[in-house]
């Protein structure tokens, strides 16, 4: 067994994105994230709510850049992938709570139940025949 693999699951959600378009009405984007499976502990979303409380914009983009592996947003039609410096430059607090909820809602089992990413099913196909000519 790899076990570097095991510990690089990932899982899929997408939430719908809330926010005030330029005209002020009430809008919402679909965003697809992957992050890691092994972020969801009780500890990560503790450490997270803390800094929430605080209004730490810097330290949640940091605590999430660590356990997202990438989203569905672009800029300017260019990759946009969620670096500590993109997530701290250009995305507002509001939008990085969101993110939070939605990695929170996948731990305690409420909203959209998350999807295996894609890897993961080529990662357990290879393993399960590694096993089986092992």
């Amino acid at each position: 067994m790899n076990f570097a693999k095991s510990k690089a699951k990932t899982l899929k959600k997408t939430f719908d994105y809330k926010f005030t378009d330029a005209d002020g009405n009430e809008a919402s984007e679909p965003i697809s994230i992957e992050f890691y499976e092994k972020c969801l502990t009780p500890a990560f979303l503790d450490t997270l709510t803390q800094y929430e409380k605080k209004r730490d914009t810097v330290a949640v983009a940091t605590h999430l850049s660590k356990n997202l592996v990438g989203w569905d947003l672009t800029w300017n039609d260019e990759p946009f992938p969620p670096t500590v410096e993109n997530l701290t430059e250009v995305c507002d607090f509001e939008f990085l709570m969101q993110l939070v909820t939605a990695i929170s809602e996948t731990f305690s089992g409420n909203g959209q139940k998350p999807t295996k990413s894609p890897s993961l099913s080529a990662v357990s196909e290879q393993s399960k025949t590694e096993t089986a000519t092992s």
